[in-house]
């Protein structure tokens, strides 16, 4: 998520071991909090707790399913389509249409967990929503979404917990402990694709309950005979499937669309639903238009 704030917070290693065994305070939030400390490798830098809005055009779908792939990275998330939906998808949104049913697709990049043993693979049925998460001294939250499906463990898919230079950024690979870290504007996409509205701010008290089956399995994830993958950079660890016999599902990041997600803005909010429907525009323009995608 392309984000910049005035304030950084930084966690030294020399504390981790401190922060290990303290509960998050989020939803489900257990022991196993060592995901939400972040690789071992990197600072964590964060600052400030913006809400974020999401001003795209993906719509929430019925009866979601997701797929989390740990060997892949990817999270393959599939829904039917509303009847009442009269807009138009974007570009990355792929779509399959039988007896006038209409699934739509799209693929995001995840990072998962660093041991086998911390993924929790299995099925779950239930995800339970934070729309709005502060940054706390056990983990750089940054206002994002936590979705959390495995509730015994407090699994869960939330943004990128690191920054670099004050920019969130996903790293893809095995850098957690568990749970399915995100790009932010991805996550956020993700909770309107679930049904939460996130095209208004949300209150850190605001809890939801989705039913979707969220499937973490442990080898490449496939569909219609090919293995699924995305086009976004992974670690050199990652073992992606053969390009051959993938597909490679296209995304996007706001750094080509800040308008699609963005820091709600208090002095620019209305009391007039429809045009707080394009909050956003007051980020720099769109690369390229979000339906049709970026050019060749």
């Amino acid at each position: 998520m392309h984000s910049r704030y005035p304030q950084k917070l930084t966690l030294k290693l020399g504390v981790l071991a401190s922060l290990l065994g303290g509960c998050l305070g989020t939803a489900g939030c257990t022991s196993d909090t060592a995901d939400e400390i972040g690789s071992m490798e990197d600072d964590l830098k964060a600052g400030g707790n913006p809400k974020w809005i999401y001003d795209g055009p993906m719509p929430s779908l019925k009866d979601v399913s997701i797929v989390v792939s740990l060997k892949g990275h990817t999270a393959r998330v599939t829904g039917t389509l509303p009847s009442t939906f009269t807009g138009s998808l974007p570009w990355y949104a792929k779509t399959a249409t039988t007896a006038g049913v209409t699934k739509v697709t799209v693929v995001y990049p995840v990072a998962t967990g660093a041991s086998a043993s911390n993924n929790g693979p299995g099925v779950y049925t239930t995800i339970f929503g934070l729309a709005y998460v502060t940054t706390t001294s056990k983990a750089a939250w940054g206002g994002f979404p936590f979705l959390e499906y495995n509730a015994k463990r407090g699994l869960a898919f939330h943004g990128p917990i690191t920054a670099k230079d004050g920019e969130w950024k996903l790293i893809r690979g095995p850098v957690s402990h568990g749970c399915n870290r995100m790009q932010g504007e991805h996550v956020v996409e993700l909770a309107k694709i679930l049904g939460i509205d996130m095209g208004v701010p949300h209150k850190a008290s605001e809890q939801f309950t989705i039913k979707a089956k969220v499937s973490v399995i442990q080898d490449w994830d496939s569909v219609d005979g090919k293995y699924v993958d995305v086009n976004y950079p992974a670690l050199s660890t990652v073992k992606r499937p053969p390009a051959a016999q993938s597909t490679v599902f296209p995304t996007w990041a706001s750094q080509d669309l800040p308008r699609m997600v963005c820091e709600w803005n208090a002095s620019l909010w209305t009391t007039d639903p429809v045009k707080n429907k394009t909050h956003c525009n007051y980020k720099p323009a769109n690369k390229f238009d979000p339906l049709a995608g970026p050019k060749p």
